[in-house]
Order: C-alpha cells, then sequence, then structure tokens
C-alpha cells in the first residue's frame, strides 16, 4: 500500500519475560518454534501492501539483526522502500536511551523521505493476524486523527496491557494502564495509524515540553483535543509480554481455529502477489555450473559432504551431520 508506511516500536517496550530476555530483545523471542515475535507484525505489514517498513530498536539487538538481515524473507529487500533497521540514539550526557518520540526525532529524515501519507505503528509482542488496509479504511470514514486497535480481553489475561473507555460511536475516551482503575474488557494493542504529519507535530510539541513517549505524553494527554477513535478487532489476539501470557499463548497455538486463523487465514495480498508474478519480466536461464560446482552438488546428492541450509533448524543441521556420517561409514 503506497498511502501508508510501516513502524515496529521496540523502544521501550513492556518486557517481562525474565530469562527468556536475557540475551535479546522480545521481539527476537521464539514463538511457535519456528517463527519470532517480530515475524507476526511484519507479515501483516507485508500481507497488507506495506513496502515501506523500519524497526526503531532499543537494546540487546544483535540476535534481532541476525533474523532480519535483509528482509528478503518478507519480500523487503527492495531499492525503493524496503526494511530499515534503525539503533536507538542516546543522551549525549548519560548516555541512556529516551522515549520513542526522542528516537523519531533522531530519525525524522525517514519520515521526511517517505512518500506514504499515513504511518502505521504497531509493538512487536502482540500475536495476530490482521488486516491493515480495513484499518486504513475505517480511519478514513472516521475522519480520526489516530485509530486504535483494541480486542476484547479474556477473563484470564496475564500480560500487561492498556484498557480504553470506547463509545457507541467508536470514540476513546480514556486509556489506563492495566494497573488503573478503569473497568473495561477493551485492551489496546498498541497498534496506531495516524497521518505523517500528525506524527511529525506531535514529535516536536512534546519534546519542546520535555516529554518522550508517544502513548503517555502524545496521545493520553491530548485524548480530548484528537479525534482517537477505535477499531474492533473481532479475531485471535495474543499479547505476549510475561512468562504466564507466553506459556498460555503457547499452548494455544495447539487449538485448530487458532493456528489456522495465524497460519492459514486469506491474505488481501494473495491476488496482489499473483500479479505481481505474472506481470514480472522473465528471467534469463541459469548458466549451467562448472566442474567444481557438479562435482560438489553430486557429492552432496550422494551425502558424502556436509550442507547445513543458512536459516534452518538445528534438528535439520543435525540430521544432516547423520547423515554425513554414516555415509563416510558406508565408504
Amino acid at each position: 500500500m503506497k498511502r501508508m508506511m510501516g513502524i515496529v516500536n521496540l523502544v521501550n517496550e513492556p518486557d517481562d519475560l525474565e530469562e527468556l530476555t536475557y540475551t535479546r530483545c522480545i521481539a527476537s523471542v521464539p514463538f511457535g518454534s519456528r517463527y519470532r515475535l517480530i515475524d507476526f507484525i511484519l507479515s501483516n505489514m507485508v500481507n497488507s501492501r506495506i513496502e515501506n517498513v523500519s524497526v526503531f530498536t532499543q537494546h540487546k539487538y544483535r540476535s534481532l539483526m541476525d533474523h532480519l538481515g535483509s528482509g528478503k524473507e518478507w519480500d523487503l529487500d527492495r531499492k525503493q522502500g524496503g526494511l530499515f533497521l534503525l539503533p536507538a540514539v542516546t543522551h549525549e550526557m548519560s548516555g541512556m536511551s529516551r522515549g520513542d518520540l526522542f528516537q523519531f526525532y533522531n530519525h525524522r529524515d525517514y519520515l521526511y523521505r517517505g512518500r506514504e501519507e499515513f504511518v502505521v505503528i504497531a509493538r512487536s509482542h502482540v500475536v495476530c493476524s490482521i488486516d491493515f488496509n480495513d484499518l486504513l479504511n475505517e480511519h478514513l470514514d472516521k475522519n480520526a486523527d489516530i485509530t486504535v486497535v483494541y480486542a476484547k480481553s479474556a477473563e484470564d489475561e496475564c500480560s500487561s496491557f492498556r484498557r480504553l473507555a470506547v463509545k457507541e460511536d467508536g470514540q476513546i475516551t480514556v486509556i489506563e494502564d492495566h494497573t488503573g482503575r478503569l473497568r473495561t474488557d477493551n485492551i489496546s494493542l498498541e497498534m496506531y495509524v495516524m497521518s505523517k504529519g500528525l506524527l511529525l507535530d506531535m514529535v516536536e510539541s512534546c519534546l519542546a515540553q520535555g516529554y518522550d513517549d508517544l502513548v503517555r505524553d502524545g496521545i493520553m494527554k491530548n485524548i480530548g483535543k484528537l479525534g482517537v477513535y477505535g477499531y474492533l478487532h473481532r479475531g485471535y489476539a495474543g499479547i505476549v509480554n510475561t512468562v504466564q501470557s507466553y506459556y498460555k499463548h503457547s499452548m494455544q497455538l495447539l487449538h485448530p481455529s487458532i493456528w489456522r486463523e495465524l497460519f492459514f487465514s486469506p491474505k488481501p495480498s494473495d491476488l496482489y502477489e499473483n500479479q505481481r508474478r505474472a506481470a514480472r519480466p522473465l528471467r534469463r536461464k541459469r548458466p549451467r555450473p562448472q566442474r567444481a560446482d557438479r562435482q560438489r552438488l553430486r557429492r552432496r546428492r550422494e551425502g558424502r559432504e556436509q550442507h547445513i541450509v543458512p536459516g534452518r533448524q538445528y534438528s535439520q543441521g543435525r540430521v544432516c551431520e547423520e547423515q554425513h556420517h554414516f555415509a563416510k561409514l558406508r565408504d
């Protein structure tokens, strides 16, 4: 979608996963065996045809860089747009990193260079399948300044979240943390849609007053001045930022209805992907490999050379090592 750019905001992301995040950020925590938590929000953006995505990091993001790479797995390794990994800028005097508005200000050139009109800002610890095209359409229909994605909470919800007070017309009047006194089952999924101009104005005005948090200082303090509306997500949504919620939502993947919705639900980009492949020019035939390459491939097929595919699971590498060991015994 050319009208929307995506931002995965990892700055000051709530993290109570204890031992699971001692050496990594919450975005790179394994989930569902072969996936990481950030895979779900990135897939939602790509499936919504968002071709310009940035990841604002804060700390312990080495494993995240190894996992994302150039964004080739999400078709984001391109010249126009693509995937941008933006590191956190620390304070000059104290050396500590500040809020997300301060990071947006230091990387504002990324926002200015983008041609998109709207911005979707999301966290990495929410596991769901959502179409941002419908979100943007409702944002435009209601003529809202900011649209917040929310869901109905379960009775046994054991994660950290924010509660919302939503009117019948969808307008949000109050946003509080889960430790507040607001009693409602509307919980925020930490996904926000707004215009790029509003985001830049919010960054400059809040920093000029000494504030640097997007939600607390930019949205919650100006909720009476801005038109903030909610978008109800009716599908499955898992907030994974505590050990208890990590175990709960990991076990819920065993339900067929949940993993079908997450991994096999029809995506809006299926037709777009088929059209893009049909319009792709024919590629030239690959040149025939040289003699040394042909010998290496033949030895690999016969099991006489160890071959571990990059990015595969360790179990597959173990199988290749065992095949190589038995092939040596056979020879």
